[in-house]
């Protein structure tokens, strides 16, 4: 089954490719989360404007990995850095929250339910 989780953290967007590269990761791409405008540009969401916060939405097969799997792999990404993770099923934000605790960032994580994403276009 396709799980799918959004993390977002200061300058994420330079992050993309390693996202990409991932173990377990089928796909990772840049957009804005839980903003209030329907086509915000590249830079409204950079910004901040309309409440988007710049993430990756982060697809993979809960056969081949799980949360738990690329938490560290997020750890090392974000560096010291306070990540958001937002979730779409009930179920997987109470794993999120439990494996954020086990893994010591209950203080530097901030998980919420994901209302909105918008796929912003690849710059590169």
């Amino acid at each position: 089954m396709k799980k799918t989780i959004y993390i977002s953290f200061d300058r994420i967007e330079e992050e993309t490719a390693r996202f990409q590269t991932l173990p377990g990761v089928s796909s990772a791409h840049l957009g804005g989360v839980n903003g209030q405008k329907a086509h915000p540009s590249y830079d409204e969401v950079k910004k901040g404007l309309f409440g988007y916060k710049m993430a990756i939405k982060l697809d993979y097969p809960s056969e081949k990995t799980s949360f738990t799997q690329l938490l560290p792999y997020i750890k090392e990404i974000a560096g010291e850095k306070p990540i958001g993770i937002y979730y779409t099923d009930l179920l997987d934000g109470i794993e999120i929250k439990a494996r954020c605790f086990e893994f010591g960032l209950a203080d530097k994580a901030k998980i919420e339910k994901m209302c909105s994403f918008f796929l912003l276009p690849s710059l590169a």
